[in-house]
């Protein structure tokens, strides 16, 4: 999936400076308020509600021991941020092929 939202995306051929400066500089072009709250909510939400639940649970940790919980801790952060990293980018595919057919 993520190989063909590339493709996509290169195909549209969005205006990746744009892409850039959007990063940096959010903005909600005029007309376009729908599409964004669209987008927040099929693409971001899931992910996020998902990836989270999904990492909590998987833990086997004793609550008792404050070594086991801190290293919980550290591996559920470097593990949530590396996918919310990688869905970033995958959802960066969709946004801009999405706003290149605008």
């Amino acid at each position: 999936m993520t190989i063909a939202f590339f493709i996509n995306m290169f195909v549209a051929q969005p205006s990746f400076s744009e892409i850039l400066l959007g990063t940096v500089v959010p903005r909600i072009p005029s007309g376009s308020l729908e599409a964004a709250i669209g987008i927040i909510g099929a693409v971001i939400m899931p992910h996020n509600l998902y990836l989270h639940s999904s990492l909590v649970l998987t833990r086997k940790v004793d609550m008792k021991n404050k070594n086991q919980v801190n290293e919980a801790n550290i591996y559920n952060a470097m593990e949530s941020s590396l996918s919310l990293f990688v869905s970033f980018i995958i959802s960066t595919a969709v946004i801009a092929t999405f706003a290149s057919y605008k």
